[in-house]
């Protein structure tokens, strides 16, 4: 995630995107052309950084933009939004039902696993309704964390949790609604 967003060159974009190949196991030209075309997790986030890039650089290829997210949602039911802001080394452990709202801000090494929602909570007199995830965050199966909350760094949200709190540094929410576990 870029500092300033809109000094966002296509020159960082490609940047982003061969860290990503990196990441999700390309070591040589070979693994990362067969990363490219059959890893859904990294085509997920290749199709974010494109459409993002596209976003802060011309208003006239906004509207194309809705291609991308409705190509997100037919190849594993998935919408990232195009607004949010993902950092670097996102994991989609397993990459099918993951919606990530507009203001959604998810920094480093953060575990994203299926079935997961990122989302307003609806109350526009509030000055901030989605959530932001700090770095090293794991994010498990069927987790919705919804409104102007933070997850703090290296917290962990347990499966099938309802998240409307803050979640403090190194401990875990479960339940429904979420409860901390230090």
């Amino acid at each position: 995630m870029k500092k300033n967003d809109f000094n966002y060159s296509l020159k960082n974009c490609l940047k982003d995107i061969n860290q990503d190949l990196v990441f999700y196991g390309g070591k040589n030209l070979l693994s990362k052309v067969i990363i490219f075309f059959l890893n859904i997790s990294f085509k997920l986030i290749f199709w974010y950084r494109i459409s993002r890039y596209r976003y802060l650089k011309s208003k006239m290829a906004r509207k194309a933009l809705i291609f991308i997210k409705y190509r997100l949602y037919v190849l594993g039911g998935n919408e990232i939004d195009y607004r949010a802001k993902l950092g670097k080394e996102i994991k989609f452990a397993h990459p099918s039902g993951v919606i990530i709202g507009a203001g959604v801000v998810i920094e480093d090494k953060v575990t994203i696993f299926q079935q997961t929602t990122f989302g307003s909570h609806g109350h526009k007199d509030e000055p901030k309704s989605y959530p932001t995830i700090k770095q090293g965050a794991i994010i498990y199966s069927g987790a919705k964390v919804i409104g102007g909350i933070t997850v703090h760094e290296n917290a962990v949200i347990g499966a099938n949790s309802v998240v409307l709190i803050d979640v403090p540094k190194n401990s875990t929410a479960v339940g429904i609604p979420a409860k901390i576990i230090e």
